[in-house]
């Protein structure tokens, strides 16, 4: 039988908003046991935290979703699907946590499996686990499997699929260094493939510590790219690599300065082109790569933001960003045009993000108690 729409017994309500068109789907914030946190390190105070990270995807006619609801006291990841974006079923949770699992990414790939990866506290430390799911109703998710080791801190993952597989980024204490900084380690980027088995981890961050927050896209030709942002010394910069013949190119810095450049996000169109965003000095700014790889210079879409986050739509690109008012959507088809406030609320994310993504675009953020999909074709020019 088919999975049942998801009621309001199970705090889930799906409405108009009151200032916008469009359907949305409104989850619970994930609610925090207060006496778990000092046990389990500082946890996700958002269910859509991470602007990184995709939690919105399309495969095989459906859109799915992922947030973290709270269960027993802890937020865990439960992915939600639709056909139409109005009437939501749930494929449930994914972890099998006694503890907190956030920090979730989500992806799909051409057979219409459902893949998540996420940061799990199995005690004081976080970890990064994975799970896939075949994407029908009534299936199940797969026994969750930890890919990081159990002796470091791992979190902030990021996964995308490719023709041949999974890529899997997370940034992560590395081991064989303690003492160097004010958290007893040095954080770095690690990855790790999937073509069939789970390959071992490696390291592609290298130079000066620390490495954070990574980001993924895979493009039309099915090449990965990565960001993340990482000190030169000086300042955080955004740094970039490509997956080409089966390693990781030398990463390089793509920007400079005094300032810092932060929280990188990532998108591909079909044209061959990478769109990328970051925040720096309290401002949003964006950048795109040709598809012979030069990188254009830095434009501010806007003066005031955070966590910004890029996506497509048919003419052009989408950012979205926060800042003290709620979030924030900008849309470029050959000009920027005004940005248009979508409502309170933090950490946004923007669908899709790679070629061939079926559906219509959406922003899926934070806000109040809950997790606010919104379509955003009615507010495009």
């Amino acid at each position: 039988m088919p999975a049942a729409p998801v009621r309001l017994a199970l705090c889930t309500l799906l409405l108009l908003a009151p200032a916008l068109t469009g359907s949305v789907l409104l989850l619970p914030r994930a609610a925090v046991d207060p006496t778990r946190v000092a046990a389990q390190g500082a946890l996700a105070a958002a269910p859509t935290e991470s602007n990184n990270q995709r939690k919105v995807v399309g495969s095989a006619g459906r859109l799915y979703a992922v947030a973290a609801r709270p269960v027993a006291g802890s937020p865990h990841v439960v992915v939600d699907w639709s056909r139409d974006g109005r009437t939501w079923r749930t494929l449930g949770r994914a972890d099998r946590a006694a503890g907190a699992a956030v920090l979730a990414a989500l992806t799909a790939d051409r057979r219409g499996r459902v893949h998540l990866a996420w940061t799990q506290y199995d005690g004081p430390l976080g970890r990064v686990y994975y799970s896939r799911h075949g994407g029908r109703p009534g299936g199940a998710w797969a026994v969750p499997v930890r890919l990081s080791s159990p002796a470091a801190y791992a979190g902030y993952p990021a996964l995308e699929a490719d023709a041949d597989g999974l890529h899997l980024l997370w940034y992560g204490i590395r081991e064989d260094t303690t003492g160097l900084a004010a958290h007893g380690g040095v954080y770095e980027i690690f990855h790790r493939r999937y073509d069939g088995l789970w390959r071992p981890a490696q390291r592609i961050s290298v130079g000066t510590l620390d490495a954070l927050n990574p980001a993924l896209a895979v493009d039309a030709r099915g090449r990965a790219h990565a960001v993340w942002f990482q000190s030169d010394g000086r300042a955080y910069q955004v740094v970039y690599a490509q997956w080409t013949r089966n390693r990781w190119s030398r990463p390089a810095y793509l920007t400079s300065g005094t300032r810092p450049s932060v929280h990188p996000a990532l998108a591909a169109d079909g044209g061959g082109r990478l769109h990328l965003v970051w925040e720096r000095d309290g401002a949003v700014l964006y950048a795109v790569r040709a598809p012979e790889g030069q990188w254009s210079d830095p434009m501010r879409v806007a003066g005031s933001g955070t966590h910004p986050t890029v996506g497509l739509w048919s003419r052009g690109v989408i950012v979205l960003w926060e800042d003290r008012r709620g979030v924030w959507l900008r849309a470029f088809d050959g000009r920027w045009h005004r940005p248009r406030r979508l409502g309170g609320g933090a950490y946004p994310h923007a669908f899709p993000s790679r070629p061939g993504e079926p559906g219509r675009p959406v922003a899926l953020w934070s806000v109040g108690d809950g997790v606010r999909l919104l379509d955003l074709t009615p507010l495009l020019p």
